[in-house]
């Protein structure tokens, strides 16, 4: 049998060579740096300056240890500075100092340090409290918190869970039914109501829709990715559109008859929207506007959470697993959320308007012939809407007074709108000890048309009444009572 001898080398190479021409070893090749020892395995595809090295081994400091003992009035940074020196040594990662000072008699205290590479950090022994857990429940005898006695004697339930979580059961009661507020908006009006005499103008109505919530959590919020939110955070709920118009249902407003804004965003500065309605004339009859607003919002991307920060779920009688099964948000409401005047007359505006009664001295005692409507409108000062205050028996005062003799007034006219009933119930002579006069008045009674503000005759016919006596006196005054 015949005995092969040979000699089986590596390739091998310097360092320089092997980074300078940079090949591809065979798979499961190996190569040698000879100037450094270090080797590297090929890997099939992957070039020499690639492969990681295979018996490079990084040093790993040492953490040193050091003792120092402080002396009177001298501070534990000063010792262990003193304690390197006396050793020749410089401060390291990771080194721990401890330092020994003397209390009183053989009493002694010791306390640890550690380096963390730029000043020696206190090991003062605090430890977090969710870290330090309860290994059984503790029996009580007093009632502590939120657990009473039975019998005598009660028992906090602390086994498995850490010191935190004990305290927060003993003082602490969670609220799993938080309030969420969702978005609103206002709809206000400058004024619900105007009247006038009949024929004159009324300014048109301004509705005002104004985003007054943006929507909000009574304890907070949480977000899918675990982000929680105070109470006070902004929501991150938005709307497209705030619109406010004419129209009796929000679902009714048109374009033509409503204004709106758009991309409001979430509480921006700009959230209030007007609309200017319909001016138009008095007449006889109510004349009414109802205006509508409505906003589009979307969805918040938050849950709400408990009093002490923990998912709600569904049902609301503990703490969600999960983000898919927490509780209440606030949902998405585009297009739906409106106030209309259909059921709240706040947001409807009526125009009413009334035939004015006319009263006034004229210098002559002119012929029933002359006293037309439009002679009774020029001449008679126009007292506005015809509102009586009643009788006398019943305590209220005279409707007007007038003195007609210092005016050089021969007679005096009254023109009040409607015929059904006698509208002049008294007129006393209170300059002669309130005579009635009454009769002097009826006497000459009439009714008549009398244009309106615009010029138009009214609807309605006035009944006048005439006093026309012989002479009027300087200090003749009358009392007059309209019903």
């Amino acid at each position: 049998m015949a005995t092969l001898n040979t000699k089986i080398v590596l390739r091998n190479d310097t360092a320089a060579n092997w980074a300078l021409h940079n090949p591809t070893l065979l798979e499961g090749e190996m190569g040698v740096e000879t100037d450094t020892g270090l080797i590297k395995v090929g890997k099939e595809g992957v070039a020499w300056n690639d492969l990681a090295y295979v018996n490079k081994f990084e040093s790993v400091p040492v953490a040193a240890h050091y003792e120092a003992v402080a002396a009177a009035g001298q501070t534990d940074e000063a010792a262990i500075a003193a304690a390197l020196t006396a050793a020749n040594a410089t401060a390291k990662l990771d080194d721990v100092a401890v330092v020994k000072r003397l209390i009183n008699g053989d009493k002694y205290q010791h306390t640890a340090y550690v380096y963390n590479g730029t000043s020696w950090a206190a090991m003062d022994g605090n430890y977090n409290a969710e870290n330090v857990y309860f290994d059984e429940n503790i029996t009580i005898t007093t009632a502590v918190g939120n657990v009473g006695l039975t019998n005598g004697s009660g028992e906090i339930p602390a086994a498995g869970k850490n010191l935190k979580q004990v305290f927060e059961a003993l003082w602490t009661k969670e609220n799993y039914k938080p309030t969420v507020t969702n978005p609103s908006i206002k709809l206000s009006l400058n004024k619900t109501s105007a009247s006038g005499e009949v024929g004159t103008t009324f300014e048109a109505p301004v509705a005002t829709a104004e985003i007054t919530g943006f929507g909000s959590f009574q304890f907070g919020s949480q977000d899918k990715d675990g982000t929680s939110y105070e109470p006070t955070a902004t929501s991150d709920v938005v709307f497209s559109t705030l619109k406010v118009g004419a129209a009796a249902t929000a679902a009714a407003m048109t374009d033509a008859a409503s204004a709106s804004i758009t991309d409001v965003g979430a509480n921006a500065t700009t959230k209030k929207v007007s609309y200017t309605g319909t001016a138009g004339t008095f007449t006889s009859s109510a004349q009414t506007q109802q205006f509508s607003a409505s906003a589009a919002h979307g969805g918040s991307a938050r849950k709400a959470v408990s009093n002490l920060g923990n998912l709600v779920n569904t049902a609301g009688t503990g703490a969600a697993t999960d983000f898919a099964s927490a509780g209440k948000g606030i949902a998405a409401n585009a297009g739906t959320m409106a106030i209309n005047g259909s059921n709240n007359n706040s947001y409807k505006f009526t125009a009413t308007g009334f035939y004015a009664w006319f009263a006034g001295g004229v210098d002559r005692i002119p012929a029933q012939s002359e006293l037309t409507g439009a002679w009774l409108r020029e001449n008679l000062e126009n007292k506005g809407k015809y509102a009586p205050l009643g009788t006398k028996a019943s305590g209220a005062k005279p409707t007007l007074q007038i003195t007609p003799g210092p005016d050089g007034d021969k007679c005096y006219i009254i023109a009040v709108p409607g015929t059904a009933k006698e509208y002049l119930s008294l007129v006393e002579l209170s300059s002669s000890l309130y005579m009635d006069i009454t009769g002097d008045y009826t006497a000459n009674k009439f009714t008549t048309k009398i244009p309106d503000a615009a010029g138009v005759d009214s609807t309605v016919s006035y009944t006048v009444y005439w006093y026309k006596p012989a002479a009027l006196g300087a200090d003749e005054t009358h009392d007059i009572y309209l019903v």
